[in-house]
C-alpha cells in the first residue's frame, strides 16, 4: 500500500504514462569496466552493472525487474545487504543495495522505490572502487577498497568514513575471513597476498602486512587472478591462477592441494566454491564454458567432473564476439549458476547432478537477451501506445531488434544484412520497413531496402538495383494511413513508393535538393494505421535547399502537385518538418524552431542556438501539442507549442557524458531516447527522471522473490507458508475451515514449487526452513538448520540445565595462585527404552564448532593427516602445530614420536625431550597427575598458557584447560578442545559459559545458535523472547510440541522446563504466555486475526480448534487486546 501510495503520488507529479510506463532503462551491451560487477542475493534477485547504470532481475522469472541510474561513471562493483524482511510492519522494508563506480563514488540504494539512502565519498579524486562488501558481523558498515591500495570501513547509517589504511603496494580485490568476520585478505595481480587484521566496526587494523606470494608451477604466463576464503573449513583459501588452483593451509603456511589445466583446455577466468558441499567447484573458462571439479577422498584432490556444452554459446559468439564477464551462483541453490557475457546477455545455467539413466551435465534453463549492437535509430510502434508498448530498434551490426518497454523484454531479434541498418519504420502491426547503405568506393552506395515480418522473422527485399547509386538513402516517410511511404536520397530526387504493391509510383526528378518532408495528418474522420485505407488522400509537403515550400496530393496512386502557400518557416535552411493539425513545425541547420498555425497564419520562433536539428516528433496526444527536438550534436529537449514555452532540455544526458542517438513518445507525456551507451531510456517529461519503483500486484502474476510484493503481503505470506500443512489448510484455521478466497490469490501469487515443498514436510521445522529459504532470511536458515538437528537430536529428553553462573569460574586469591571452582556435571535424562529416536541429521560443516563431537573430531583428524604429509625438517611451525594437536586429541604416542624428532644440535632438544618423558610418564602414574596440575597452574598463571592447556590435556584435566581458556577470552579455542577432548556432557557445560559470554556481548542470535547445538531449548526461548524474536520463539515451541507430541500446554511446559529454583529465568509457563501473546499481536497487526486467536488461545490453555468459539477465555483474550494493542512489547511493557 505503501508503494501503490508513493506511485501514485509521483505519478500525479510527474505525469507519466500508462501503467507499466514509468521511467526505466532497457540494458544494453557492457563497458569494460562493468566486469565483475554482478551479484546475487539472499532475496533471489541479480544485480549487474551496465555502464553507469545497474540492472536488477528475476533470475527465475527471467525478468528485469527494476533499473537504478544515478552514477556519474561506469559501474564497477555492486553487492546486496543481506537484511532479512522487517518482522515490524511499522518500519518499511527497504531492500538495499550497494554500488561503486570508476571515480569512487558509492551509493546505497532502497531498490523497492528506487531511492538513494546515502551517497558516501572518499574526497581522494576520481580513484575507482575495486570491490565493496559487507562487514559480516554488523550490516550497517561497508568495507570498500579503493585503487590503488586504500582499505576503508563506512558507517552507512551516518554516512561517515570509521577508518581507513593503505596496503604498500596496488592490490585489486579483498575477501573476509568468514569464520572470524576481522580478518581481510587482500591480493594484487602481483600474486602477493597481503593481510589486515582486527578489522572491526569500532577500530581498524594498524597495518595491512604482506604475508605470502603466490607463484605459478606452470610457469610465468599463469597469472594470480582470484582469492577465495573457503566457506566450509577455518585457515583455507583458495588461490586461483589462469592454468592452476591452489590450495593453501594459511594454518601451516602450506599448500596442501591443486588442480592443473591440460595444454589443450582453456583457461581459468573465475572460480565459484559451493556452499553447501564442499567437495564442489565450478569455474568459468577463457572461452565462456564452465567445468564442474569434484575433490575425491579427505585430500585435497579434484577431478573433473561436466564441462558445460558450448554449441548454442559459441553460435551466439560467431554473430557477437562474446565473451563470459562473471559468472555467480545462487546463494541457496548452488546448482544454480548465472553467466554475464559483455553483449549484456544473462545465461541462466544449472548442473544437474547424474542419475539413473542421465549423465551430470551443464543445461541454460533460459537467457536474458538486451540490446546487443549499436543502436542507429528508433522508432516506436503507432499501434501499441497503451498496451503492448513496441519499439524497433536499428542497429549498426545490421540487426532489427523489437522491445517490449513495458517488461523490459526483447520480443525479437532479426539479422538482415551484414551493415548497419539506418532506419526502420512500422508500416502494420506485425510488418517494419528498414534501409541501409553501404559505402563501396568514393560515391558509390549500395543501397538496401527490405520489408521484415515479426511473425515468420521472413524478409523481401524491395528497390532492388543490379548496380551500386552515386547516392545513399538517408531517410524513409511513411503516410499516416500507411497507403504510401517516400525514400529520400541525398542530393537526388525523392522516390513515392505504393506500400501495399512495393511499386514505385514515382521519381520527383525536378526536385533534386528536398531538405525536408514530412506527410500531413489525416482527417479525424479518416481511419489511420491500415493499409487497407485505400482511396484516402493524403498530402505530403517539403522543402528545398532555396527555401520555397511545396506540397503534394496522393490519391488512387496518382501524385499531383497543390497550389502553393504562403508559410512563414524562417530564412535558414530546414532539415526538418513535422505536421500536426493546424501547426507545421520546422527546424534549421542553426537550431531554430519555427511553428507556424494554418488557422491563424502566424507563427512562433524558439532560438536554441543548438546546431542543426536532426529530427522533430510531436507527441500523439489529440488534446495537446508538444514537440520533441533532437539536435545534431546529441542534445534533445521538449517544446509546448500551446504556451509556447520549452518544458524541457537533456541536461540528464549531459551529467553523464551521453548523447542522444533517436528520440521517439512512448505515450502523450513519455518520452524515450536511445544513448551513445547503447542502452535506451524511458524519462519523464521532464527529462530529468530515469528511475521509478516497483508497483506489486497479485494479479496474474508469480513472484519467485516475496520482497516485490511489500511488506505487508509479504509478512502474510511468510506466516501462511510457515501454517499451511495441506491443501487450503493452515493449522490456526478451525477443523472445518479453509483458507479465504484473499489468502488463496496471495499465495497463488508466489512460486508453487515452495508452496509444495512446505506442504510436503515432514515436520514444523523443516517447514519454517523451507519458508526461510524461500524468504532469504540467513538467519532464520542458520536458526532452523540448527533447530531441526538439535530437535532430531534430543527428542523427548527433558534437560535439567545447570544455571550458568554469572561469576568467574576462575579465580586468583591474593598469593597469585589459581583455583578451578568445581562445577558438577550436567546430567541429561535418556528418553525412555521403548521411544524410538529418529536418526540425527548431520549438519554442514560450515557450521564449524557447532558440529558434533565426533563429527569435529574426525574432520581435525584427517586435516591432521593431510598437514603431516607436507611436514619436512625445514616446517618447525607445521611439527609444533602437529605435537600440540596430538597431545590435545590424545594421540600421545604420536606426540612423543614427534618430540624426539628434534635434532641434538637444535636449542628446543633439551625441552622437547623433557617434555617427551613428562608425557610418557603421564601414560600411568596417578601420582604424576597432581604434580602436572600443579605445574600446569603455574605455567596458565605465568602467561605460558598454551603450554599449561597441553599438560592439563595430558592428565585428563581436559575440562579444567577448557574453563582456563575461557578465563582468558579465547573462547573459540576452548569450544575447539571441548569438542576435540571432551564428553557431551563437560562439552555442553563450556558451550552454555560460552553462550552466556556471547549473549553478554550482544550477540543473542550466536548466542542461540550455541544453546539449540547442546539442546538447551528452554535458554533458547528464554533468549529470542528476551530479543523480541517472538516468532521464531513461537515457532520452534510449535516444532517442539511435534517432536515431544505433547497434546497440552501443560505437558509441553513440563517435557521442557529447566528445574531451576533461584528465579532468574522466567518459568516455562509464564514464558511461553508472553511469547504466544506478542506473537499473536503482530500478527494481528498484518490483519491474520484468526492466526492471532489461534496462539492467543495456546497462553490461555485452549487447544482444540473446534472449542475455540466456545471459549470461556475469549472475554479475556479481547481485554488482553484492547488493553495491549498495538504498542511494543519491550521489558517495561511484559512486566
Amino acid at each position: 500500500e505503501a508503494i501503490q501510495s508513493g506511485w501514485q503520488l509521483i505519478e500525479k507529479t510527474h505525469s507519466f504514462g500508462p501503467k507499466g510506463l514509468q521511467p526505466k532503462i532497457f540494458p544494453a551491451r557492457l563497458h569494460k569496466d562493468n566486469k565483475g560487477a554482478i551479484d546475487w542475493s539472499v532475496q533471489n534477485l541479480l544485480a549487474y552493472g551496465c555502464h553507469a547504470y545497474i540492472v536488477i532481475v528475476d533470475p527465475s522469472s527471467l525478468n528485469i525487474v527494476q533499473t537504478l541510474d544515478e552514477h556519474r561513471a561506469h559501474v564497477t562493483a555492486v553487492r546486496w545487504f543481506r537484511d532479512p524482511l522487517q518482522r515490524d510492519i511499522e518500519r518499511s522494508y527497504r531492500m538495499k543495495l550497494a554500488s561503486g563506480d570508476r571515480i569512487g563514488s558509492i551509493i546505497i540504494w532502497n531498490v523497492l522505490d528506487a531511492s538513494i539512502v546515502t551517497t558516501l565519498s572518499h574526497g581522494e579524486g576520481n580513484k575507482q572502487i575495486l570491490d565493496i562488501q559487507w562487514h559480516p558481523n554488523n550490516h550497517s558498515f561497508l568495507i570498500s577498497l579503493l585503487a590503488p591500495t586504500s582499505l576503508m570501513l563506512w558507517n552507512i547509517t551516518t554516512g561517515t568514513k570509521v577508518w581507513k589504511v593503505d596496503a604498500t603496494e596496488p592490490v585489486n580485490w579483498f575477501n573476509i575471513n568468514p569464520f572470524d568476520g576481522t580478518t581481510v585478505a587482500l591480493g594484487g595481480s602481483n600474486g602477493r597476498i597481503h593481510f589486515a587484521k582486527e578489522c572491526k566496526t569500532d577500530s581498524g587494523p594498524l597495518s595491512i602486512e604482506h604475508m605470502y606470494s603466490v607463484s605459478s608451477t606452470k610457469g610465468p604466463n599463469s597469472e594470480f587472478i582470484q582469492m577465495v576464503y573457503s566457506p566450509h573449513t577455518r585457515n583455507i583459501m583458495y588461490f586461483l591462477l589462469t592454468r592452476e588452483m591452489l590450495v593453501f593451509d594459511l594454518g601451516i603456511h602450506q599448500s596442501i592441494g591443486s588442480i592443473s589445466l591440460d595444454r589443450g583446455r582453456s583457461s581459468f577466468v573465475q572460480l565459484i566454491l559451493s556452499k553447501s558441499d564442499p567437495n564442489l567447484v565450478y569455474f568459468l573458462h577463457e572461452d565462456g564454458s564452465l567445468s564442474h571439479w569434484v575433490k575425491k577422498g579427505s585430500e585435497y584432490k579434484f577431478e573433473v567432473g561436466t564441462i558445460s556444452d558450448l554449441v548454442r554459446f559459441n553460435k551466439q559468439n560467431k554473430k557477437k564476439g562474446l565473451t563470459v564477464y562473471a559468472i555467480r551462483n545462487s546463494p541457496t541453490e548452488d546448482e544454480k549458476i548465472a553467466a554475464l557475457s559483455n553483449d549484456g546477455t544473462v545465461w541462466m545455467w544449472r548442473h544437474q547432478e547424474q542419475t539413473i539413466g542421465t549423465k551430470a551435465r551443464f543445461c541454460i534453463n533460459g537467457l536474458i537477451e538486451n540490446i546487443s549492437s549499436p543502436i542507429s535509430s528508433l522508432c516506436v510502434s503507432p499501434y501499441s501506445y497503451e498496451n503492448d508498448p513496441l519499439v524497433a530498434l536499428g542497429t549498426f551490426h545490421g540487426t532489427v531488434q523489437v522491445l517490449d518497454m513495458s517488461n523490459l523484454e526483447t520480443k525479437g531479434e532479426y539479422m538482415l544484412w551484414n551493415q548497419a541498418v539506418r532506419g526502420v519504420g512500422w508500416i502494420s502491426p506485425t510488418k517494419l520497413l528498414a534501409f541501409s547503405c553501404e559505402e563501396i568506393g568514393k560515391d558509390e552506395f549500395k543501397n538496401r531496402m527490405a520489408v521484415l515480418d515479426l511473425n515468420t522473422g521472413l524478409q523481401k527485399d524491395i528497390r532492388k538495383l543490379s548496380g551500386t547509386e552515386n547516392s545513399f538513402i538517408r531517410g524513409i516517410r511513411v503516410s499516416g494511413a500507411r497507403q504510401y511511404f517516400i525514400v529520400l536520397l541525398k542530393n537526388k530526387p525523392f522516390e513515392i513508393w505504393d506500400l501495399k504493391t512495393m511499386s514505385l509510383l514515382k521519381t520527383m526528378r525536378q526536385y533534386t535538393q528536398a531538405t525536408a518532408l514530412d506527410w500531413a495528418p489525416l482527417d479525424d474522420n479518416d481511419t489511420m494505421l491500415s493499409v487497407s485505407n485505400s482511396g484516402i488522400k493524403e498530402k505530403f509537403i517539403f522543402t528545398l535547399q532555396d527555401g520555397s515550400i511545396k506540397t503534394y496530393q496522393v490519391e488512387n496512386a496518382n501524385v499531383n502537385q497543390c497550389p502553393d502557400a504562403e508559410i512563414d518557416i524562417g530564412q535558414g535552411i530546414i532539415h526538418s518538418l513535422a505536421w500536426k493539425g493546424d501547426l507545421l513545425v520546422s527546424g534549421d541547420t542553426l537550431g531554430t524552431i519555427h511553428c507556424y498555425n494554418f488557422k491563424n497564419k502566424k507563427a512562433h520562433v524558439f532560438a536554441t542556438n543548438k546546431g542543426m536539428i536532426r529530427r522533430i516528433r510531436f507527441s500523439p496526444s489529440q488534446k495537446t501539442h508538444q514537440i520533441m527536438v533532437l539536435f545534431n550534436e546529441g542534445d534533445f529537449g521538449i517544446w509546448d507549442l500551446d504556451h509556447g514555452l520549452r518544458v524541457s532540455v537533456s541536461s540528464y544526458l549531459k551529467g553523464r557524458d551521453l548523447k542522444a542517438i533517436d528520440c521517439d513518445w512512448m505515450s502523450e507525456n513519455v518520452p524515450i531516447v536511445a544513448t551513445s551507451d547503447g542502452c535506451v531510456r524511458i524519462l519523464d517529461r521532464s527529462l530529468s527522471i530515469s528511475n521509478s519503483p516497483i508497483v506489486a500486484s497479485i494479479s496474474n502474476q508469480v513472484y519467485y522473490t516475496p520482497y516485490l510484493l511489500g511488506s505487508t503481503q509479504a509478512l502474510q505470506v511468510k506466516a501462511m507458508l510457515q501454517h499451511y500443512v495441506a491443501d487450503e489448510t493452515l493449522s490456526y484455521l478451525p477443523e472445518d475451515q479453509k483458507m479465504s478466497a484473499e489468502e488463496k490469490a496471495l499465495l497463488d501469487s508466489i512460486d508453487p514449487s515452495v508452496v509444495e515443498k512446505v506442504k510436503n514436510a515432514q515436520s514444523p521445522a523443516e517447514r519454517y526452513l523451507v519458508t526461510a529459504k524461500f524468504f532469504g532470511d540467513e538467519s532464520e536458515i542458520e536458526f532452523w538448520t540448527l533447530a531441526k538437528f538439535a530437535l532430531l537430536k534430543f527428542p523427548i529428553a527433558k534437560h535439567k540445565m545447570r544455571r550458568i553462573e554469572s561469576k568467574p569460574d576462575i579465580i586468583k586469591d591474593d598469593k597469585d595462585e589459581v583455583q578451578v571452582e568445581k562445577v558438577e556435571p550436567v546430567k541429561l535424562v535418556k528418553p525412555a527404552a521403548s521411544v524410538s529416536v529418529p536418526e540425527t541429521d548431520g549438519l554442514p560443516i560450515s557450521f564449524d564448532l557447532l558440529l558434533e563431537n565426533s563429527v569435529l573430531k574426525n574432520l581435525e583428524m584427517k586435516r591432521s593427516a593431510i598437514q603431516e604429509t607436507k611436514r619436512t625438517l625445514q616446517t618447525p611451525q607445521l611439527t609444533s602445530k602437529l605435537i600440540e594437536f596430538s597431545i590435545i586429541s590424545g594421540q600421545k604416542e604420536k606426540g612423543i614420536e614427534l618430540l624426539l624428532e628434534t635434532p641434538s644440535e637444535d636449542k628446543n632438544f633439551y625441552r622437547d625431550a623433557l617434555k617427551a618423558a613428562v608425557i610418557a610418564a603421564s601414560i600411568s602414574p596417578d601420582s604424576f597427575k597432581n604434580t602436572m596440575k600443579l605445574i600446569a597452574t603455574n605455567l596458565i598463571a605465568n602467561g605460558s598458557v598454551d603450554e599449561g592447556v597441553q599438560l592439563l590435556c595430558t592428565i585428563g584435566k581436559s575440562l579444567d584447560a577448557c574453563r582456563y581458556l575461557q578465563s582468558y577470552d579465547r573462547w573459540h579455542d576452548a569450544a575447539w578442545l571441548a569438542k576435540m577432548s571432551l564428553n557431551e556432557v563437560d562439552c555442553a557445560s563450556i558451550y552454555r559459559r560460552w553462550a552466556q559470554f556471547l549473549n553478554q556481548s550482544h550477540q543473542v542470535m550466536k548466542a542461540v545458535h550455541v544453546l539449540l547445538t547442546v539442546g538447551d531449548f528452554h535458554h533458547v526461548l528464554e533468549l529470542l523472547h528476551e530479543s523480541e524474536h517472538s516468532d521464531l520463539a513461537a515457532l520452534l515451541a510449535e516444532a517442539l510440541s511435534f517432536v515431544l507430541k505433547t497434546s497440552t500446554f501443560e505437558e509441553f511446559s513440563s517435557a521442557v522446563a529447566d528445574d531451576r529454583s533461584d528465579g532468574q529465568f522466567l518459568p516455562i509457563g509464564k514464558l511461553m504466555q508472553s511469547i504466544y501473546l506478542e506473537f499473536g499481536f503482530s500478527l494481528q497487526n498484518l490483519g491474520m486475526t484468526l492466526a492471532a486467536e489461534f496462539y492467543w488461545n495456546k497462553q490461555t490453555g485452549v487447544e482444540s480448534n473446534s472449542d475455540r468459539a466456545r471459549s470461556p477465555n475469549t472475554d479475556a483474550i479481547n481485554l488482553f487486546r484492547i488493553w495491549f494493542f498495538p504498542p511494543k512489547f519491550g521489558n517495561d511493557a511484559r512486566c
